[in-house]
């Protein structure tokens, strides 16, 4: 018979979660001076670092066909893990034509860093444009109409110099029509970023709080990207990344850092699109509100990497066998991005994807969800769990479990039947089993008559199968066939009335 327990609720404490700039040892640095050199005699990259205090050895993480970094790759995109002894490694590009990367340092048994930034390899077919307003010339391929223009503040978030604009009365802008050209068929993808700060605005003109703006023009039509943070003078320096992105289903892209909008009357979706596939020009303007007298600072002009929110954060469900007196753990991410690969460190010196682990012996245990995702972020969250052998008899009396708690087999199970009955009023549902074979069933209990769906979704977002329908209040246990999925990891978007949630499920065959 099999038990089935949340250990860390019977027979130890869980330990909080960290964020994702904690790890397993604070005493565990990650690298520094992550660095890459093309070779061109050998046709490979040399990935190089500085030593890190403590490291017995670093893990290399290479994301081939990063869609970021390789917007044209032929091929799907796969995760390598390379467990390097020195500081560098040399990556032919035979084998790995295009990927983008990051290091951690190992410190020992079960004991890692956080990995670096994941930076794309150093081999590009073509810059990405950048203006950071340094050098003998700092405007570059800019011009100024109804503006005036200064290079010598320097800008805290880089320690660089940058770009100060005042305006004039009249059209005030400044404009770039040679670096910025075509920016989708380049870079779709990836986002146009830019740093400013509000120097000065009359207070009683209006249009404060100021929103942060970058225009873009095919020549025939504009359009405004409008940043969600706003800024009063004096509030400091924020750094903004519009997508350059289509418009889907009829509206322009946006992200966590603000919306585009149509700034010509009487434009479509198709119109934005050619935009941003056929850039003529980008624009910034000091204008606040109608009183030519503002001032801005501006800097870093870039197309670079998208950031994105840490979504590493995730349930760790543990059980126990009374018959061997091994312990289960399956990790559920609390939210899954489909862009995303996750790595699970079990703290036993294993690792794997999102799914389920043995542990054959008793101890504490540091369970770590890495999150890698093709915006080039990295989270990690921890949970310390622990659990205790339960003394196994071949008898089959009550007191064969003796837990060092002193708990009867008839509080065990009333104490698992209890938590499991939490389980499911926080989630609305349970999934079993997980990892699944030919199947997976959804159990739920209805407080009315409902319709329910489940679908069955790859990391690309194809619905690989779906079942829904109306079911009446009660127990209900609602069944998905999978024979005919390949094994790996997916995830079941459950849909109970107006909620909608999603779980990350395995297939093992």
């Amino acid at each position: 018979m099999k038990l089935q327990l949340v250990l860390c609720a019977l027979f130890c404490l869980l330990g909080s979660q960290w964020n994702h700039a904690q790890v397993a040892s604070a005493n565990c640095l990650p690298p520094s001076n992550a660095s890459c050199k093309y070779n061109k005699a050998s046709n490979s990259v040399t990935l190089n670092w500085s030593p890190a205090p403590g490291a017995t050895g670093y893990t290399v993480y290479l994301y081939v066909g990063d869609p970021m970094c390789c917007p044209n790759y032929p091929g799907p995109s796969s995760s390598v893990l390379i467990p390097v002894g020195g500081t560098s490694v040399t990556i032919p590009l035979s084998s790995y034509p295009c990927f983008s990367w990051s290091v951690r340092s190992e410190c020992g048994p079960n004991t890692s860093s956080a990995y670096t930034k994941q930076e794309c390899m150093c081999v590009t077919t073509q810059s990405q444009p950048c203006s950071t307003f340094d050098g003998s010339s700092p405007a570059g391929n800019w011009t100024a109409v109804g503006v005036t223009t200064a290079y010598t503040d320097v800008n805290p978030l880089d320690g660089t110099n940058c770009l100060t604009l005042g305006d004039l009365s009249g059209t005030s802008y400044y404009s770039n029509s040679v670096d910025y050209t075509n920016l989708g068929q380049n870079y779709l993808g990836q986002c146009l970023c830019f740093d400013v700060q509000l120097v000065y605005a009359y207070a009683g003109g209006g249009g404060l709080p100021y929103n942060p703006k970058i225009y873009l023009s095919d020549g025939v039509n504009t359009i405004v990207f409008v940043a969600n943070v706003g800024l009063n003078p004096g509030d400091g320096w924020v750094s903004v990344c519009a997508p350059i992105a289509h418009c889907a289903g009829g509206v322009p892209p946006s992200n966590a850092d603000g919306t585009w909008v149509f700034g010509t009357p009487g434009m479509t979706c198709a119109d934005f699109d050619n935009i941003i596939d056929n850039t003529t020009t980008i624009s910034i303007t000091p204008e606040v509100n109608s009183s030519p007298s503002e001032v801005k600072h501006y800097d870093n002009i870039c197309v670079r990497d998208c950031r994105v929110a840490c979504n590493s954060n995730f349930t760790l469900n543990t059980s126990i066998s009374s018959s061997t007196g091994t312990a289960n753990a399956s990790v559920v991410l609390d939210f899954v991005n489909p862009t995303s690969t996750y790595i699970v460190d079990w703290g036993d010196g294993t690792s794997s994807g999102i799914g389920s682990h043995t542990y054959a012996s008793a101890g504490y245990y540091n369970v770590c969800v890495t999150e890698i995702t093709a915006q080039q972020e990295i989270c990690r969250t921890c949970i310390r769990f622990c659990y205790e052998t339960a003394q196994v008899s071949t008898t089959p009396a009550e007191k064969s479990i003796n837990p060092s708690h002193g708990f009867s087999l008839k509080d065990l199970e009333r104490i698992a039947d209890e938590e499991l009955k939490m389980v499911q009023v926080q989630q609305g549902y349970t999934i079993l089993p997980n990892p699944a074979k030919d199947y997976i069933q959804v159990h739920t209990e209805l407080s009315k008559e409902e319709t329910v769906s489940i679908e069955l979704i790859d990391m690309g977002g194809k619905v690989l199968a779906n079942k829904s329908g109306v079911y009446e209040a009660g127990g209900q246990k609602i069944e998905l066939d999978t024979k005919r999925i390949s094994n790996g990891i997916y995830i079941l978007k459950v849909r109970i009335g107006d909620t909608e949630k999603s779980s990350q499920v395995s297939i093992v065959k």
